[in-house]
């Protein structure tokens, strides 16, 4: 008896419609499906991965007669990992705490310590999410001006100033002090705006 189990990032029901896959081969592996979310999907598991797939790297460095120190990755670097894409999902994060299992020199890893495509890929990501961003805010300008909207500045502000505000509650769990220190207010002036905004459960 032979079990099959079979992995891919393709989608297999359009690759037979289009005569790329073996529709008898398709409904041959196509027993129980499990459908695993990218990496990206799932960023609380990543802290978790990363931990076991360096003591895993570095359990096979010392089976090889090196060396090994103990290695831990930082709270700033877990921090930054987790934020990443990972277009490779799984097998890219492993191959990277090899690399870090070879590569760190000391005991801690930090971001200074990460391979340097990995801190260019976040540069690139944040770039594009400022673009992204910018135009949408600027469709949003047009339509308004088209639809012969006024004061659309005060309307704006008051969304953006809402976008701000509750990032940095959250950012902060709810501490109106440390929010206020953020975003380079006063208290007075964060509780003057939220009661001004209307915001649910953060006027007190």
């Amino acid at each position: 008896n032979v079990r099959v189990i079979a992995a891919t990032h393709q989608h297999l029901e359009q690759h037979v419609k289009k005569g790329l896959f073996r529709e008898d081969l398709f409904h041959r592996l196509n027993v129980i499906r499990i459908q695993l979310p990218a990496l990206r999907e799932r960023r609380e598991d990543i802290p978790a991965l990363l931990t076991l797939f360096l003591q895993r790297a570095l359990t096979e460095l010392a089976s090889d007669n090196h060396d090994v120190l103990p290695k831990t990755i930082a709270q700033d670097a877990m921090s930054y990992l987790s934020s990443l894409h990972w277009p490779g999902n799984v097998r890219q994060l492993e191959n990277t705490c090899q690399w870090l299992a070879v590569m760190t020199s000391g005991q801690t890893v930090h971001i200074s310590d990460l391979p340097t495509e990995l801190l260019t890929e976040n540069q690139t990501t944040h770039n594009k999410m400022d673009i992204d961003w910018k135009q949408s805010l600027h469709r949003k300008v047009q339509q308004q001006l088209i639809s012969g909207e006024s004061e659309i500045a005060s309307q704006i502000m008051a969304d953006v100033e809402k976008v701000l505000i509750n990032a940095a509650l959250q950012k902060t769990n709810g501490r109106k002090n440390d929010a206020a220190k953020l975003l380079g207010w006063g208290r007075n002036t964060l509780t003057r705006k939220i009661k001004e905004l209307a915001l649910q459960g953060n006027a007190e």
